[in-house]
């Protein structure tokens, strides 16, 4: 079509005329074969998008007797007039289609701020075919700095792009990703991943993750985001029933709770990080 040459033949009768002859054809043909390429992730043959190009084209009238020639190729228009949406269409048809799924959990939850963090990543291919240039595009929160990845062209930095050369379909991948807790972290952190390739997603509902991890005062024993009076007597009174827990509760970090961890306590909350109101 095209809007230069007003008024002329109409074949399509979309009132856009046509402009025929190779000079108007030729670089307008090899723009619609780089977008049928497109569409079918680079895999057609230049015998494929002839195909595709003559199979799809539009009959144009015979201009002897004004009427429509047989469907196809004939000798007086040749295949016809190239419909571009019909061709891109059809190559789209041919694309490979790959359906990534990813799923994500975390080490910990609650975790301690000032803690290191894991998320494992699972990057599974439903097919049918198989993925090409895979990418595992994940956003880490505030309050946490990568550590270190795994599973990925990247490694160690594969955030926050981790691409994986290629999944067969039935396969499956493991990415890893290691983070530091900030020590001034708390609350809840998303950490959210998506995973992509060079393939159409036939089911593109699956392709998202997230992970939610709720992060914890080192010394807040309530869990109310703070470190106050409370979690002192909850230590106190953890000592006292011989119920203390190493991991959360050696405060002064010798090895063992006891009511010099309260006092220690004492002293974390006086400061100005995390103070209960």
């Amino acid at each position: 079509n095209t809007t230069f040459f007003y008024p002329g033949s109409d074949s399509e009768q979309d009132d856009f005329p046509n402009f025929f002859g190779t000079s108007a054809s030729a670089p307008h043909i090899a723009g619609l074969a780089a977008l049928m390429q497109d569409a079918a992730v680079g895999t057609l043959s230049n015998e494929e998008i002839r195909v595709i190009l003559k199979n799809g084209a539009i009959d144009i009238q015979n201009r002897s007797t004004g009427d429509f020639v047989g469907v196809g190729f004939d000798a007086d228009s040749g295949a016809g007039l190239v419909d571009g949406e019909a061709a891109v269409a059809a190559a789209l048809a041919l694309a490979p289609r790959s359906d990534l799924a990813v799923t994500k959990t975390d080490s910990a939850d609650p975790v301690l701020a000032g803690a290191r963090l894991t998320y494992s990543i699972t990057v599974s291919n439903n097919g049918p075919d198989a993925a090409t240039n895979v990418l595992v595009a994940d956003s880490l929160p505030a309050g946490v700095t990568l550590a270190s990845t795994s599973g990925c062209a990247e490694d160690p930095i594969g955030v926050p792009g981790c691409t994986i050369a290629s999944l067969a379909a039935g396969d499956s991948a493991d990415v890893v990703i290691v983070v530091d807790v900030a020590p001034t972290t708390s609350g809840d952190i998303t950490n959210s991943v998506t995973v992509s390739s060079d393939n159409p997603d036939p089911v593109p509902g699956n392709d998202t993750a997230e992970e939610v991890t709720t992060v914890q005062l080192f010394g807040d024993l309530d869990g109310d985001g703070c470190i106050g009076r409370d979690d002192v007597l909850i230590l106190i009174g953890d000592v006292r029933a011989g119920t203390t827990d190493l991991a959360t509760q050696d405060i002064d970090d010798d090895g063992a709770v006891t009511r010099l961890d309260g006092r220690a306590l004492v002293q974390a909350y006086t400061n100005n990080r995390g103070v209960c109101p």
